[in-house]
């Protein structure tokens, strides 16, 4: 479980964060990814050599990103929101 406060990553899930955040998992994943956050944001996937595999949006409260469709590899994300970037970071993808 990635916990994300908007700007930063957190090695805990039990870490305490402001009232703005988001969990992303599971990563590793193999079908599906849950994006839980409290705002509506876009979420740009992109594989290794960035060229962007998926644009999405998401919504407040749980979101499940299928990507059952995508290549094994490692690839990543980027998650903004009207006022600019939240979170980037990798997503491997089994």
């Amino acid at each position: 479980i990635a916990k994300i406060g908007y700007g930063s990553i957190l090695t805990s899930a039990n870490s305490i964060e402001k009232e703005n955040q988001m969990i992303i998992y599971p990563n590793p994943a193999n079908e599906i990814v849950n994006v839980n956050m409290n705002m509506k944001a876009e979420m740009k996937i992109y594989n290794a050599i960035g060229e962007q595999a998926a644009s999405l949006q998401l919504t407040a409260g749980s979101n499940e990103v299928s990507i059952e469709n995508f290549s094994p590899g490692i690839y990543f994300y980027r998650i903004t929101s009207q006022d600019g970037m939240l979170a980037a970071g990798k997503l491997v993808i089994q």
